[in-house]
């Protein structure tokens, strides 16, 4: 058998393999795919909370990136220098305090001075924060929106075994060719394609089907955020809420609405006198990327924008938010108060 598999033609091998290895990335990709999850009723998009949408988003790296602008927008902790000085500390309030366990934790992390990048791979910090963050990914895979550890578990077993039988059998017909001085440029070519096609398509994620769904139409829901943020900023329109605006009044926020009750970091001294959705949120659901397009937050941006380069950061909503006070420098800000609450 392994006579045959070595002496095969060239071009008939190459037709075998790719046939192989689509049709055996095809059927893991249905495999992994069948969780269960599009079973699960599709849970009301005002039910998570700015931390759940982060950690759903893109994990401990989502929900780190939305607690530190939480802090930054209340100035508790502060930036300074551009580019590869920046360097993040915290700044003691005696009328501002951290909220919760998680903002807690990075509070603490910066009473040195630290680079951006320190929040996300301190090893220390990393292992206090998957603490936290541990009842989050539960309510999550309660909700079927994320996988549990034994399903991502299977989905990596299937994984590497489509991967080891297209490295496997390409890698042993290019071994053997080599030996026989046939030319094997075309097929090496063809098994990288294949591993990296396997790669992206078949890579475990810790999101469900329904998870990923969830995600997309929580995105499109908040998608008006970007140009009301941006044109409340331009307008100024003085104590002007969100969702008193004109086109968006009956929409659909639930919680979201300036509800202390809800627990989605309900910041009294940032939200108008008509309440108003948390500068946090646009982070929590959009990343860091949602602030682009806004000077106000341009200080935040800047200071973390080597941190977003890779996860699932989509799109961007230009920050929730129209006023509020600039993490670098000391300075303030403000458009008139509009917008879905200023800074601190």
């Amino acid at each position: 058998m392994i006579d045959i598999f070595i002496q095969m033609e060239m071009p008939v091998f190459l037709g075998y393999f790719t046939v192989l290895s689509i049709v055996g990335i095809v059927i893991a990709r249905f495999w992994v795919n069948a969780d269960g999850s599009s079973r699960s009723p599709l849970p009301e998009l005002t039910r998570l909370k700015p931390f759940e949408m982060a950690a759903l988003r893109d994990g401990r790296k989502g929900v780190i990136q939305t607690a530190l602008f939480n802090l930054w927008n209340r100035k508790l902790i502060t930036a300074s220098g551009k580019g590869n000085t920046v360097r993040i500390r915290r700044k003691i309030e005696s009328n501002r305090h951290p909220e919760g366990e998680i903002e807690h934790a990075i509070y603490k992390f910066a009473h040195k001075t630290r680079k951006p990048t320190d929040f996300f791979t301190n090893i220390a910090l990393r292992k206090q924060i998957d603490i936290y963050i541990k009842p989050i990914n539960q309510t999550l895979e309660q909700l079927h929106l994320k996988r549990t550890e034994p399903q991502l578990k299977q989905a990596g077993i299937v994984f590497w075994l489509v991967l080891f039988i297209i490295l496997g059998v390409g890698g042993t017909k290019l071994y053997f060719g080599m030996l026989a001085g046939q030319q094997m440029a075309l097929l090496m070519i063809m098994v990288v394609v294949m591993a990296v096609i396997a790669f992206k398509v078949l890579k475990p994620s810790r999101n469900t089907v329904l998870g990923r769904r969830y995600y997309q139409k929580l995105t499109q829901h908040f998608e008006w955020m970007k140009s009301e943020a941006t044109h409340n900023c331009r307008q100024s329109p003085p104590a002007t809420s969100i969702v008193s605006s004109g086109k968006n009044v009956g929409k659909p926020f639930g919680p979201y609405v300036g509800d202390k009750a809800s627990g989605l970091n309900y910041n009294p001294s940032q939200s108008g006198a008509n309440g108003g959705l948390s500068p946090g949120l646009c982070v929590a659901i959009f990343g860091i990327s949602g602030l682009a397009g806004l000077a106000l937050y341009e200080a935040f941006e800047n200071a973390f924008e080597i941190t977003a380069d890779s996860g699932a950061d989509s799109g961007g909503c230009g920050a929730s938010g129209c006023g509020g006070g600039s993490g670098s420098g000391g300075s303030s800000g403000s458009c008139g108060g509009g917008g879905c609450g200023g800074g601190g």
